[in-house]
């Protein structure tokens, strides 16, 4: 298991998108929407691409397409490049066109560059037989992680807020809701540095509303179940738990699935 890893500066919601086709009602600026479930949707049905102009040479490692409607069986690949506006040259970066990258379970397309490097255009290819691709959220912008990953205790739950009704004859009714997952982690090891830097622009940027990228393991071969895309469930302070030459601080944070 690799450190986890938080992404949370959002390079393509200043970003240009355009691609292969959009419904009238599902255009690409949906995905810079921060609710999931206000789709791009393509209309060519089995091939759709994605091209998204930076606007300039930025640095950028980590790239996010969740809510999307593919699985195991969709093929995807993702270039990067700076020639070339259409990405396709992917100069900078090519990650090759494969199936499996998507978990139909979580419906997210994440790719983690081994290195950093800046590229303006980015090219998102989707091709899937039978489905008319959706997406629902597009990230694209650099991960950081901590020394001294979470520690144990960590929990990751599906919650269910289905309303339930018991009528006057005892029969129950179900108004049921979508599920989503919350994950809660605590890091008892965060340095000095970490906690005025790292940890103090997640609160200071995000609060308890700002979205972002949470990647439980960095090496894992389902990204899409580990990892998730939310927005902190409450507020939690950053605690000094004792005294010592080297100070060392703690942090609990729960994160609640956007949808």
């Amino acid at each position: 298991m690799a450190n986890a890893a938080f992404a949370y500066t959002n390079l393509a919601d200043a970003a240009t998108i355009s691609g292969s086709s959009q419904a009238a009602l599902a255009p690409y600026t949906n995905l810079q929407n921060k609710h999931i479930k206000r789709r791009w949707v393509g209309t060519l049905g089995v091939t759709e691409y994605l091209t998204i102009d930076l606007g300039a040479s930025i640095a950028w490692d980590t790239l996010a397409l969740v809510g999307t409607n593919l699985g195991t069986t969709a093929t995807t690949q993702v270039r990067a490049s700076n020639s070339d506006a259409t990405g396709v040259t992917g100069e900078i970066y090519n990650s090759g066109s494969v199936s499996g990258r998507i978990d139909g379970n979580y419906g997210a397309l994440i790719i983690l560059r081994p290195t950093t490097a800046a590229a303006r255009y980015v090219r998102i290819d989707l091709s899937q037989s039978g489905t008319t691709i959706k997406a629902g959220r597009l990230f694209i912008g650099l991960r950081s992680s901590l020394a001294v990953n979470f520690s144990v205790g960590w929990s990751r739950e599906w919650v269910d807020p289905t309303r339930k009704v018991v009528g006057v004859s005892g029969q129950s009714f179900e108004d049921i809701l979508a599920t989503y997952r919350i994950v809660s982690i605590t890091f008892d090891a965060i340095s000095e540095a970490e906690r005025n830097g790292l940890i103090e622009s997640i609160d200071r940027d995000l609060g308890a509303h700002g979205d972002f990228l949470f990647i439980e393991d960095t090496a894992s071969a389902n990204l899409g179940r580990d990892s998730i895309w939310g927005y902190r469930d409450s507020d939690s302070p950053v605690t000094e738990p004792f005294i010592s030459t080297n100070r060392v601080f703690a942090k609990s944070i729960s994160i609640r699935e956007r949808k």
